[in-house]
C-alpha cells in the first residue's frame, strides 16, 4: 500500500511519503514542495493534483491517447444557464 500526506503550506503544498531506502531498508521521509508562484492558488492546485498523479503512477505518456487532463476551464453551472 503506497500512502502520502498532502500539507498546505503559506507558498504552496508539501507532499510527504515514507520511502525504503534501498541500501539498509530503513523508511526515511521523502518531501516534495509544490510551491505557488503566482499566488493564483490555481496553477498550484493544477500542479499538486499532477504531482500526486505523478506519485501513484499516472505520468505523460508522449506515445499515449489518453493521457491526464486537469484543468480549471469548466463553468460553473450558475454561469453555464445564462
Amino acid at each position: 500500500m503506497r500512502e502520502c500526506k498532502i500539507l498546505e503550506a503559506e507558498n504552496g503544498y508539501i507532499i510527504e511519503h515514507q520511502e525504503e531506502a534501498e541500501v539498509d531498508g530503513v523508511f526515511e521521509t521523502r518531501r516534495r514542495v509544490i510551491e505557488d508562484e503566482t499566488e493564483d492558488g490555481k496553477k498550484v492546485m493544477i500542479d499538486l493534483l499532477f504531482a500526486i498523479a505523478d506519485f501513484f503512477g499516472y505520468q505523460y505518456d508522449k506515445y499515449g491517447k489518453e493521457n491526464l487532463k486537469i484543468s480549471m476551464d469548466e463553468l460553473g453551472h450558475k454561469m453555464a444557464e445564462e
